[in-house]
């Protein structure tokens, strides 16, 4: 009866320690995704979008190294159990029951780090200054061709949209460089059959299709600027 109150309370000991233990975890790991979480807004609140991206996927690693550690511990305290006694069999259902929370949460991680390695090589890739620039002009120019053409100043409207489209165009052509360099990177990591590289094959073929109709613009733009007064021919050296 002695060496069964002992086991009892041996048992006892252990689920307390062990309950601590994952208890800290926890609170380790929500610390940490709330560290990076703050790092992450506040690199986004001054504009700084790559240190946003980098401060998510770091922060990410480190979360999903101390769940890995969480699952390890988990699974430890679920085999030094004895499952001959009801309190060992309640405990391990206990484990149970927060090891499959653990390993969703892992697989959510995990999936939310590799969307924020593709954040961070967006931003690094200079494509997102790129397509920032390109907004940004086009909403520029066409504001400028609206102001001219409401002031009867065709020609000069004419020409900006030329000069704004041959631009669009050049823009364009960079960001399908990037494009195709990074289709070439996940042919050769994930392969031609992955969703990943279907979705990024569709943008190269998107940016692709944008220029082809910017080419068509400059050509009908530079017909109409050819054909107004104030045209001059220009001397090729």
């Amino acid at each position: 009866m002695r060496i069964q109150n002992v086991m009892a309370t041996s048992i006892k000991i252990d689920t307390v320690s062990a309950t601590q233990s994952l208890r800290s975890m926890n609170t380790a790991l929500k610390a940490s995704t709330n560290a990076w979480k703050a790092e992450e807004v506040q690199a986004k609140s001054v504009g700084n979008y790559l240190k946003a991206s980098q401060a998510r996927y770091e922060g990410l690693g480190r979360s999903i190294d101390q769940a890995k550690e969480k699952i390890k511990l988990i699974q430890e305290r679920q085999k030094a159990l004895d499952l001959t006694t009801e309190d060992g069999r309640n405990s391990y259902n206990r484990y149970a029951k927060q090891l499959g929370i653990t390993v969703k949460q892992l697989s959510s991680m995990t999936a939310q780090q590799e969307r924020a390695k593709s954040a961070m090589q967006y931003q690094t890739s200079g494509l997102a200054s790129l397509q920032s620039r390109y907004r940004s002009l086009n909403e520029v120019n066409s504001s400028y061709v609206k102001r001219l053409e409401a002031e009867g100043k065709k020609y000069e409207a004419a020409k900006t949209r030329l000069t704004s489209y041959k631009s669009a165009v050049e823009n364009l052509t960079k960001q399908q460089k990037i494009q195709e360099s990074e289709l070439s990177r996940i042919a050769s990591e994930s392969g031609k059959a992955s969703s990943a590289y279907h979705a990024q094959e569709v943008k190269v073929n998107q940016t692709a299709t944008s220029i082809s109709k910017l080419n068509s613009k400059v050509k009908s733009a530079q017909s109409e600027v050819n054909k107004l007064p104030g045209f001059k021919i220009e001397v090729q050296h």
